[in-house]
C-alpha cells in the first residue's frame, strides 16, 4: 500500500469532490487509495468497496488493465505524465485518461495520481464532423473553404475541386483562390464577391476559371459565410461544378433553334407551314403511316446528346412491344416528340427526364416527364398559347407547345400537360392513334 507524509485525506475533498472528472489515487501496485464523488457516482458502489482493490476491477469491472498501452503501466516505468483516450465498452462511455506520478519525500516513486475525464459527447461530435469531412472529401461537386481573414487563401479543397482544377492533393493550399478566375478584372469580381458575403452571407454567378495547364473553363459558383460562435465571419465555403459543356450545349441548341426556324418559315414544299401572326399550322395532306416511337426517339436524342451529357441528365425509356408504334406521318412525329424532348432537357438541369408509352384503349399514350423547373397552375392554362414561353429568358419562339397541339389535333388525338408548380417538374401526355 501507498505509505507517504503527505496527508490527502486533507486535501482531498475540498479540492478533489468538487470536480466532475473522475479522480483516484493508487499505490505502485494498481491498488485504489482514495478516490472522489465522481468516481463513486460513476461506480454506484461506496468507497470503502474500492478502496484496496485493484483500480481497473472496482472501478471498470475487469480482471486486467483496461488497456494493453495502460496510461499508469507507462507512468510506473517513465515516471512522468502520461495519458491516453479509451472507450470503455461496458460503460458505453469514451474517457480522456491523463495519470501522473506521486513521489515522497526522497523522490521515490510510490503511486500516481489519475484524472479521467468523460469524453463521449466529443467523441460523438468527432465521429459525426468525420463522416461530414468524408463525404464532402468523395462528393462529386467540387468544394473548396477559404478564409476571410488572409485573403481569400485556400485552406480546404476536395478531391473533386483538384481534379477539376487538375492539381494534386494539398497543391492548392495556401493560394489566392483569386488567382484561379481567368478574368481580367479580377479585382472587380473580388469586391462584387465580397461585397455580397458581408451583406447576405451568400454569392451565386458564372466564374471563368483556368486549369494548371492553361485551359479555360467555365464554373457555375455558390458561396456561403462561415462564422465563429461569436456570429463574425472567418471563412468562406464555395461549391462549383463545371458549365462548360452545357453552355456549348444550350449555345448548340440556340443555334439548331434557328436554324429549324429559318428552314421552317422558308420551306416551300414542307407539309405544314406556321403563320406567325395567327399561330396556326395549315397542313397540305394528312398522311397516316405506322411509325416506330422508338426509332423517333432515338433519333431525336442522339442530336440532344451533348446538351444531355452537359447537364449529366438521365434518360429512361419505357416503350413496350404493344405500345411502340402510332399512326402518324412520321415528320409530324419527328417535330411533335422533338418540341416535347427539347422543352425536357431545355427545362430540366439535374435529375432525369423520362418517356414511356401505353395501350390505351385503341390509343397509344406517350409520357414525357421532367424533373426540372415545372410550370405555376397559373400558367398551366397557357402553355399551349402561340408564344407563350416558360422563362422569357430562355431561347425559343413559345410556338414548340402551339405546333404540338396542331399535330396532335390532326390525328383527333389528346395532349395534356400537368404540373404541380415550380421546382416540381413536368408531365406532358398524348395519346395518338395505335399502329
Amino acid at each position: 500500500m501507498l505509505k507517504s507524509k503527505i496527508d490527502f485525506n486533507k486535501y482531498w475533498s475540498p479540492v478533489f469532490d468538487t470536480m466532475s472528472e473522475f479522480v483516484y489515487l493508487l499505490d505502485k501496485d494498481f491498488n485504489v487509495i482514495k478516490v472522489n464523488k465522481a468516481v463513486v457516482d460513476f461506480t454506484r458502489k461506496k468507497e470503502s468497496s474500492l478502496t484496496g482493490r485493484k483500480c481497473y476491477k472496482a472501478i471498470y469491472g475487469v480482471n486486467t488493465p483496461i488497456a494493453k498501452d495502460c496510461p499508469y503501466k507507462r507512468m510506473l516505468k517513465s515516471r512522468k505524465f502520461e495519458t491516453l483516450e479509451l472507450f470503455i465498452p461496458g460503460k458505453g462511455k469514451w474517457l480522456n485518461i491523463r495519470t501522473n506520478p506521486v513521489f515522497d519525500e526522497k523522490n521515490d516513486l510510490i503511486g500516481g495520481i489519475t484524472f479521467s475525464e468523460d469524453i463521449t459527447e466529443h467523441k460523438k461530435i468527432e465521429e459525426e464532423r468525420e463522416k461530414l469531412l468524408k463525404a464532402v472529401e468523395h462528393a462529386r461537386e467540387a468544394v473548396s473553404i477559404t478564409s476571410l481573414e488572409d485573403v481569400f487563401r485556400i485552406i480546404y479543397t476536395n478531391n473533386a475541386f483538384d481534379k477539376l482544377f487538375g492539381c494534386k492533393k494539398g497543391e492548392l493550399i495556401g493560394k489566392d483562390v483569386t488567382l484561379l478566375n481567368a478574368v481580367s478584372k479580377r479585382d472587380e469580381l473580388t469586391r462584387e464577391i465580397t461585397t455580397a458575403l458581408m451583406k447576405e452571407g451568400l454569392w451565386e454567378g458564372e466564374i471563368p476559371n483556368i486549369k494548371k495547364n492553361g485551359t479555360e473553363f467555365l464554373s457555375f459558383v455558390t458561396i456561403s459565410t462561415i462564422k465563429d460562435n461569436r456570429g463574425k465571419i472567418t471563412g468562406s465555403i464555395a461549391t462549383q461544378h463545371d458549365i462548360t459543356g452545357r453552355k456549348k450545349a444550350e449555345d448548340a441548341l440556340r443555334k439548331s433553334e434557328e436554324e429549324f426556324r429559318i428552314t421552317f418559315e422558308n420551306a416551300k414544299d414542307a407539309i405544314f407551314w406556321a403563320d406567325f401572326e395567327t399561330g396556326r399550322i395549315a397542313h397540305k395532306k394528312k398522311k397516316k403511316r405506322k411509325v416506330s416511337l422508338v426509332s423517333v426517339i432515338n433519333e431525336i436524342l442522339k442530336g440532344l446528346t451533348y446538351l444531355i451529357s452537359g447537364k449529366n441528365l438521365q434518360v429512361n425509356i419505357d416503350v413496350p412491344e404493344n405500345a411502340k408504334n402510332v399512326i402518324i406521318d412520321r415528320k409530324y412525329a419527328l417535330i411533335l416528340m422533338s418540341n416535347l424532348l427539347d422543352n425536357a432537357v431545355k427545362f430540366t438541369d439535374k435529375g432525369s427526364i423520362s418517356i414511356k408509352s401505353r395501350l390505351k384503349g385503341g390509343e397509344i399514350e406517350i409520357t414525357v416527364k421532367d424533373t426540372g423547373c415545372g410550370i405555376d397552375h397559373i400558367d398551366i392554362k397557357r402553355v399551349f398559347d402561340k408564344f407563350y414561353k416558360r422563362h422569357p429568358a430562355v431561347e425559343g419562339t413559345g410556338l414548340g407547345l402551339a405546333i404540338c397541339k396542331e399535330i396532335v389535333n390532326i390525328y383527333k388525338g389528346t395532349i395534356e400537360v400537368k404540373s404541380k408548380g415550380k421546382k416540381q417538374g413536368a408531365k406532358i401526355i398524348v395519346n395518338l392513334p395505335k399502329g
